[in-house]
């Protein structure tokens, strides 16, 4: 048997409410599940009143734009892949590239830094 605490919530960061949820009152916390404009915090048999009344106020205090830092790590990557690839929108030209041309070398190892991230990003290498 199981204690179920429903919450009206219709903005929740599921991963971010998961983790509070777990690190504040440990292995009575089951999981959740969500329905429509509302979240169920699934406790077990062994969560005392005072727990179930810790979760509740966990949900309904809850912010859903906090992210987990998997989350703000995903967020940093994402942008720095966007800026490399708005950076890296023209062609390179390597034509008449001389030993001494060193700004344009450097361009070219951004550019193969990028495609580096690029092919891990696709290869879903995170």
């Amino acid at each position: 048997m199981m204690q179920n605490i429903i919450v009206e919530r219709h903005a929740v960061n599921i991963e971010a409410l998961d983790a509070e949820l777990r690190s504040a009152l440990g292995d009575v916390i089951a999981g959740m599940s969500t329905r429509p404009g509302a979240i169920v915090v699934h406790l077990s048999d062994a969560a005392s009143k005072s727990q179930a009344n810790q979760a509740q106020r966990l949900v309904l205090d809850h912010d859903a734009t906090q992210l987990t830092s998997e989350q703000s790590g995903e967020v940093d990557r994402i942008q720095r892949l966007r800026a490399a690839r708005q950076a890296n929108r023209t062609a390179l030209e390597v034509d008449g590239i001389s030993n001494n041309d060193v700004d344009t070398i450097k361009r070219l190892a951004r550019k193969v830094a990028w495609l580096e991230q690029e092919i891990r990003d696709l290869r879903g290498d995170l």
